[in-house]
């Protein structure tokens, strides 16, 4: 199939958005015409039968080709910044793996369907083409790209990510990164005078990415089920569980056995006792990170303090005065989930957490720290699995570490209430 070369970027957008859509329309439409076949027990034999399906399928790659030749076109003719490097065709094809439920699962198992297929019963080895739910033409589909599209799945579901810390990619095992042990410092000089010279403290930390993830089975019964929606929830599942493991050896990791020593324990920082009566416990953090020049841009906290916040009222009643208010201090809208969350009165964003010890908080400024990553992430099948089971393995992992280059944009607070 060959695209015309098409030089207006306008236009280049246009026929991306429309091969976008016509690629989701065709997978639509072949997946209703799938699921009614199963339903009334068509064998996939009966290739007549299956026929009409078929062609939808075919269209489908086609128009998702299609999609990714445009996005290698636009990527040339108007570049755009990217924290991961892109392949000929990665970034067009990642983003089809990222915009779609279930849609990077899916093509992993069609990838490697050939592994997983030798080790199941084989009456289910001729389902699984028919039920692996391949949104893209997989030959264009790559370990890099499968990388990349982790990554990009995994950063919104991340806080550490989400919240504005920066990712640094490397391809050997260790680097060193410098960091700042105190910042540098300017002068106004007489006309003709030289400028002070200062010596900032710059050191070097050696780094080397430990891994995180984990190996989940899934047994025939899974296979049996497999459907778009079915896929959708294992990937969502999958990349939830390992971006909540990232974020508590990230921001509070204890440098202990295979976690990496996290921000909230980097040495240097500031550390404030702030015991959650009311706001006030954020006013010693805020005005810490003012005076060494950071910006108070991400407040972390644990699910519990958060709905402790949620609770308190604007005054407490005391001796005299009567039973107090009953108008929440906090009053914000919840429903669209952390990042919807500031904040009252300063409008710092919140990043509410499990992987956040209860009774602690961390506040930084997001641009003075760095999560490095060594090479990509993975999402891999290991057919070995439960094999005596009839289960085959799901694994997913990542490597990466947090640098503070700057101790003072970081505060980690203690919020528990001293036991009178």
């Amino acid at each position: 199939m060959t695209t015309t070369t098409i030089t207006d970027p306008a236009e280049l957008r246009r026929e991306r958005e429309a091969a976008r859509q016509d690629a989701q329309r065709y997978w639509a439409e072949y997946d209703k015409a799938r699921t009614d076949l199963i339903g009334r027990g068509v064998p996939s034999t009966d290739t007549a039968a299956w026929a009409a399906a078929e062609r939808l399928y075919t269209q489908h790659l086609e128009a998702a080709h299609k999609f990714s030749q445009l996005s290698d076109s636009e990527e040339t003719l108007s570049p755009t910044p990217s924290a991961l490097p892109a392949t000929s065709s990665g970034h067009g094809v990642a983003e089809m793996l990222t915009g779609t439920p279930g849609a990077l699962l899916s093509a992993i198992l069609h990838r490697r369907r050939d592994q997983v297929a030798q080790f199941l019963p084989s009456d289910l080895s001729a389902q699984v083409p028919a039920l692996d739910g391949v949104p893209l033409d997989t030959s264009h589909i790559s370990t890099e790209v499968e990388s990349q599209a982790v990554i990009d799945l995994l950063t919104p579901l991340s806080v550490a990510a989400a919240s504005g810390i920066q990712i640094h990619r490397i391809e050997t095992t260790k680097a060193r990164i410098p960091r700042f042990t105190a910042p540098p410092e300017a002068a106004w000089v007489p006309e003709l005078q030289p400028f002070p010279k200062t010596g900032p403290g710059i050191e070097r930390v050696e780094v080397e990415p430990p891994k995180v993830g984990l190996v989940m089975g899934l047994s025939v019964e899974v296979f049996e089920d497999l459907s778009p929606l079915m896929l959708s929830m294992i990937q969502t599942s999958l990349m939830r569980a390992v971006a909540l493991e990232f974020d508590k050896g990230i921001l509070f990791g204890s440098g202990l056995g295979g976690e990496p020593l996290g921000v909230a324990n980097t040495p240097g920082i500031a550390v404030e006792e702030a015991p959650l009566y009311d706001l006030s416990a954020f006013t010693g953090a805020i005005s810490t990170l003012f005076a060494t020049n950071a910006r108070p841009a991400a407040l972390v906290m644990n699910p519990t303090d958060v709905g402790t916040l949620l609770a308190l009222v604007e005054w407490n009643g005391g001796a005299g005065i009567g039973t107090g208010s009953n108008v929440p201090l906090w009053k914000t809208n919840v429903t669209g989930g952390p990042t919807g969350l500031k904040l009252p009165f300063f409008e710092i964003p919140v990043w509410p957490t499990p992987a956040c010890p209860e009774g602690t908080a961390l506040m930084y400024d997001p641009t003075v720290i760095l999560t490095i990553l060594r090479r990509g992430a993975e999402l891999a099948i290991d057919p070995h699995y439960g094999f005596d089971e009839g289960e085959v393995g799901l694994r997913v992992y990542l490597r990466g570490e947090g640098v503070v280059g700057q101790p003072g944009g970081v505060v980690a607070l203690d919020l528990a209430i001293p036991q009178s």
